[in-house]
């Protein structure tokens, strides 16, 4: 029996990459330092592997496979001795011309808040009748404000506020990264991750009004926890330097926090709206001025539609009142509350060389919203957005309204479906799934899908998208 794990992350047509816990071994390779690996393509060694150690105290390492073949089952054996036992995980490589594409998408993972295992078992039953291709976590897959224990926020419980809370964020990560809980969700199929504020704090970097959240936290060590544990997944192997010490430090740089991606039938993109973000104020950003470049690029450079991946809604205000606070005070900053990025974000996407759909989370609640915004040349351009939120926290959500967005960029509309039927679940344990294929006559159709992990035998809801 091995306790090595393996967690799959971004996977293209022709590369993978999977991230590994050793469990603080590992063994000479070659006169150096590493683990035993083997990659075999539909049963046969193939590709070309390297190994990058990212924690060398608790054994972490990420490896990165290219020259692999589109559309192949790709196993990945692991050991620390010669003489096992070994690990190995099965994937498949994306094909270039698929039927259809399927992304499983989810945010907000409290693991106090599972404890008989939901999500991980009633992810796998999903799988059997929606097989998915590829899964992108939006935020807040680790709750730092949390107990673990039973998902409680620490400063609200008898006796808060505190002075300092023993939160260790690689500690919290090797432990929740250990748990067949979330561990078995995690090995299910290959992930790209995004930040949210709970990886850090509630509203981080702002002080949260309701948490009594240590103002001495070592951000620095909640960010290398997120980009050793999340963003390493997010790697694309042919950008990663040959050196493995310069490939170790560029991951831990927050390289791939944010990341393009060309996927079968859509474009793909990920936004950091979190991890660079300043407290809200004049001039305030909620990502830096180079992620908005490359996200400007994108979406000019389209040759098809694509999917923007947020970690929240562009159409969500805070909500007023919250814990009994003074509603006049901000419970939860939005990317409303950064007016000038929040203008320049929705005018990107409103004259974009396709039509793009956003998709978060974040907010508690999951709903597909229409967003008209407004382009340079004074027309309207349809965005909708999709929200999958609800993995371990369920929150009613705000009454179904429809308003105006500000800065004059638009309007949003309530959450409904092209048909006008209504996709919105309030449900703990649910996760989203988006299908897209080629359309006859051009464009993308898109078939998004509400599931309950607690019962997985079919969606709750669905509704079917037209992209241009």
């Amino acid at each position: 029996m091995t306790n090595i794990t393996i967690v799959p992350g971004r996977h293209g047509r022709d590369s993978a990459v999977w991230w590994i816990d050793a469990r603080n071994e590992s063994v000479e390779v070659a006169g150096k330092r590493g683990l035993l690996v083997e990659l075999l393509v539909d049963g046969k060694p193939a590709g070309r592997v390297r190994q990058v150690l990212l924690d060398p105290v608790r054994e972490r390492w990420l490896i990165v496979a290219d020259g692999l073949s589109e559309g192949s089952e790709v196993t990945l054996r692991v050991a620390v001795s010669s003489a096992g036992p070994w690990t190995s995980l099965s994937t498949r490589t994306l094909a270039s011309n698929p039927a259809q594409f399927t992304i499983a998408t989810g945010s907000c993972f409290a693991l106090g808040k599972d404890p008989k295992g939901v999500i991980a078992s009633g992810y796998r039953a999903l799988l059997a009748k929606r097989p998915v291709d590829l899964r992108v976590l939006t935020g807040d897959q680790i709750y730092m404000d949390r107990d673990p224990g039973d998902g409680a926020y620490f400063g609200l419980r008898s006796g808060a506020p505190y002075a300092e809370p023993s939160v260790f964020p690689p500690e919290r990560y090797e432990s929740q990264w250990r748990d067949p809980r979330w561990r078995d969700f995690l090995t299910a199929t290959p992930t790209l991750f995004l930040a949210d504020d709970h990886e850090f704090w509630n509203d981080y970097p702002r002080q949260p009004c309701y948490l009594s959240y240590p103002k001495t936290a070592d951000v620095p060590t909640f960010l290398a926890g997120f980009d050793v544990y999340q963003s390493s997944l997010n790697v694309r192997p042919s950008a990663l330097p040959s050196d493995p010490a310069e490939a170790a430090a560029a991951v831990k740089r927050g390289t791939w926090r944010s990341i393009r991606m060309d996927a079968p039938i859509v474009s793909l993109m990920l936004l950091d709206t979190r991890t660079r973000r300043q407290a809200p104020g004049a001039g305030a950003a909620f990502t830096s001025a180079s992620n908005l470049e490359m996200l400007a690029r994108w979406a000019k450079e389209l040759t098809r539609p694509g999917v923007l991946f947020v970690s929240q809604p562009i159409s969500e205000g805070p909500p007023p009142d919250h814990y009994g606070l003074d509603p006049v005070k901000p419970f939860d900053s939005a990317l409303r509350h950064y007016p000038e990025q929040f203008k320049a974000l929705c005018a990107i996407l409103a004259d974009a060389a396709h039509d793009v759909l956003v998709v978060s989370g974040d907010v508690h609640w999951s709903r597909l919203r229409a967003l008209d915004l407004t382009r340079k040349n004074g027309g309207r351009r349809r965005v909708y957005e999709l929200v999958s939120s609800n993995l371990t926290e369920s929150d009613p959500g705000a009454p179904e309204t429809s308003g105006v967005l500000p800065e004059g960029v638009g309007t949003w509309m309530q959450c409904a479906a092209p048909d006008g039927s209504l996709l919105r679940m309030s449900e703990k344990f649910s996760v989203a799934t988006l299908t897209f294929a080629t359309a006859p006559g051009g464009g993308v159709e898109v078939e998004a899908a509400y599931w309950s992990l607690a019962a997985p035998t079919a969606p709750r809801h669905t509704a079917k998208l037209s992209l241009k």
